[in-house]
């Protein structure tokens, strides 16, 4: 991502990994992990891994331990990686371009060469990396003499922003060489919308401020599409900025979903948007397949509607943005939830059977996420019935349906009841009977036997 070199991506999936772990692992574990690297450059990426940590944090707050018998282990008390994360971003050549590109704009070739210790090939081969990370986006870093950045200002902008964000989450963890202008100016937007944000935010706008005056905002091209009065009530620092540029700089935070920036809302803009039909024809089928909405979530739902028209209008590589910055929910939703699964698909295929050109990996992301964010935790899971064919005692019986909803409640909420005609399931306690067999201490695989029964039944429902 963003052009880094592939041992500072092995190097942060090592982090990662270790982080997640309960025990101690072998190297071969974290090699068959990574899978793209052999046990021996694992190894050596360990000791860069073990030195950044020793460096960075007291071993009583962090530390990893190598040991030749007993395994890899990190041990952390700080309750994030971030800085560790951050200077292995930091030390990469990535890391400066960038820098530089945002500080200076145009920057001497030879001398950033010079700077730091590499050859001009070296340079054009990291270079290219990035421009093929920069290619969806229409960009691409220029190295002749000089090195630069052309395309679209406003993507540059939003590469700019991502870019710094997933390192830095915020402004004054670098050293940009200005004061606090950028933090007072932000709690000063902030005011003005009567919003009282955290901290963590005031920085992450702080960022965008200031990416946005250090690009220049006289003359650009973003102000003549931004020209419409968003933000009519609200009194914006056009010292900083034209008002066009205030409008674009507010939808971004808002669209990405920092801030809620929320600009005036009117009848044309919230029922006659771009978005508008997409939502509509949503709406009819959630209401087909799960259940009718109240009048406070159809309200909601138009606001919804016409925050991603604002979002298809500022983030027009909504894929690609949405992978760094988690717009959506992601597809692990639907792994989690098979009967979701099973539901959106029936939404998702009629939908496009409406819209065929809408058919792209971007709107189903949207929809899955508006369709799970509807959804109360009761109707993720679908209700499904059974009934026993067995000789054993109510009692004991009892005491098998309770394992049973409790071990099964990650697939569905299931009641037990008397009549066969009505149930979707029958479980015996008798090879001999028919229904589906379990045992009386009902085993692990007693469980999986029912858990691949219930999925089959959703898929085929």
């Amino acid at each position: 991502m963003f052009g880094f070199s592939k041992e500072v991506t092995i190097k942060k999936e090592i982090i990662l990994f270790l982080d997640d772990q309960e025990k101690a692992i072998t190297n071969d574990e974290i090699a068959k992990q990574i899978q793209t690297v052999k046990s021996s450059t694992i190894r050596r990426h360990l000791k860069d891994v073990e030195k950044a940590i020793g460096t960075l944090y007291p071993p009583e707050q962090a530390n990893l331990q190598i040991c030749h018998r007993q395994g890899i282990q990190l041990f952390r008390q700080s309750d994030e990686l971030e800085q560790v994360l951050e200077e292995l971003y930091k030390n990469d050549t990535v890391y400066d371009v960038y820098k530089y590109l945002l500080l200076y704009g145009i920057y001497s070739s030879d001398l950033f060469c010079k700077e730091h210790d590499i050859s001009l090939s070296t340079l054009r081969r990291i270079v290219n990396r990035m421009n093929v990370f920069l290619s969806p986006y229409q960009i691409r870093i220029r190295l002749g003499k000089k090195m630069g950045i052309i395309g679209e200002s406003a993507q540059i902008r939003l590469v700019f922003f991502m870019f710094f964000y997933s390192i830095h989450r915020g402004f004054s963890r670098e050293h940009w060489g200005v004061t606090s202008k950028y933090i007072d100016l932000s709690k000063q937007i902030c005011q003005q919308f009567l919003l009282a944000p955290q901290d963590a935010s005031i920085e992450i706008l702080a960022l965008w401020l200031f990416i946005n005056q250090k690009l220049g905002v006289e003359n650009d091209a973003i102000q003549s599409v931004y020209v419409e009065d968003w933000y009519k009530d609200i009194t914006l620092p056009e010292k900083e900025m034209p008002k066009e540029m205030w409008n674009y700089v507010l939808l971004v935070m808002y669209a990405l979903g920092f801030f809620e920036f929320e600009p005036k809302l009117t009848f044309e803009r919230l029922h006659e948007n771009r978005f508008s039909e997409t939502g509509s024809k949503w709406l009819t089928l959630f209401e087909k397949h799960v259940r009718f909405l109240t009048t406070e979530e159809r309200e909601i739902i138009n606001k919804m509607t016409y925050k991603y028209s604002v979002i298809e209008s500022v983030l027009p590589t909504f894929r690609e943005t949405n992978e760094i910055m988690g717009l959506t929910k992601k597809e692990h939703v639907e792994i989690e939830y098979p009967y979701f699964k099973h539901l959106f698909s029936k939404i998702w295929a009629e939908f496009i059977a409406v819209f065929p050109e809408k058919n792209t990996a971007s709107m189903r992301e949207i929809l899955s996420s508006i369709s799970f964010g509807f959804m109360t935790e009761d109707e993720l899971f679908p209700v499904v019935s059974f009934c026993w064919s067995s000789r054993f005692s109510s009692e004991n019986l009892k005491q098998m349906e309770k394992i049973i909803q409790f071990k099964l409640t990650d697939r569905a909420n299931i009641v037990f009841v008397e009549d066969v005609e009505t149930s979707d399931f029958t479980l015996s306690t008798e090879s001999s009977t028919k229904g589906i067999f379990v045992t009386q201490n009902l085993s692990n695989r007693d469980i999986d036997i029912l858990r691949n029964e219930l999925h089959n039944w959703v898929v085929n429902a």
